[in-house]
């Protein structure tokens, strides 16, 4: 049973940028690793980079992109069936992890 007695307050975020940012240098920034989740329907319009098949695929070994850096993971198919699917996305992960290591160090 729900109580109808006083309404929720809205949201109130705790910080809000002063202006939207449409451009980042990430190096001056100091900016080295990016996580993008996109969520449940496929957008990579926002990516402007070399990666990319002629049907608009990414194209990777692994999840390894042609551009030093770049990763994807969760793709379905990514290596495995269950690449794509919660349960078998720390298989992928894993890989990626010890392929940045050994990268980095």
């Amino acid at each position: 049973m729900q109580h109808r007695g006083a309404e929720e307050a809205r949201y109130t975020p705790v910080w809000v940028p002063p202006r939207e940012r449409v451009e980042l240098d990430y190096r001056s920034a100091g900016i080295t690793s990016i996580v993008w989740c996109i969520g449940f329907r496929t957008d990579y319009s926002w990516l402007d980079l070399p990666v990319f098949n002629g049907r608009g695929q990414p194209t990777h070994v692994r999840g390894v992109a042609p551009v030093p850096g770049v990763y994807f993971l969760g793709l379905p198919w990514l290596y495995t069936w269950g690449s794509g699917r919660f349960s078998g996305v720390s298989r992928d992960a894993a890989y990626l992890a010890e392929h940045i290591e050994a990268r980095v160090g």
